[in-house]
């Protein structure tokens, strides 16, 4: 995932798209996609620099649907299976 390490800790890549902001969900690093007037969301987190976990939705008037869906995930389990 260097790509994704890239991009988090580089704002500046992050600017190049408007719809795209830095996010951060259970101390878990990432990003948030969401466009003015549209219904789709987008969170990616990148979950002990390895990871990369991905949810969306459309049809959303907010993004707590897609955060339904990540606080079922157990982040603390998740990293300390992939840490180095």
């Amino acid at each position: 995932m260097p790509m994704m390490s890239m991009m988090l800790s580089n704002p500046m890549l992050i600017q190049m798209d408007p719809d795209t902001k830095s996010y951060t969900y259970a101390g878990q690093p990432g990003v948030i996609k969401h466009g003015k007037d549209s219904d789709k969301w987008e969170i990616s987190l990148l979950v002990a620099e390895k990871i990369l976990i991905k949810a969306d939705g459309k049809g959303l008037r907010d993004k707590e649907g897609v955060v339904a869906y990540l606080g079922v995930l157990d982040f603390d389990a998740i990293q300390q299976t992939f840490e180095t």
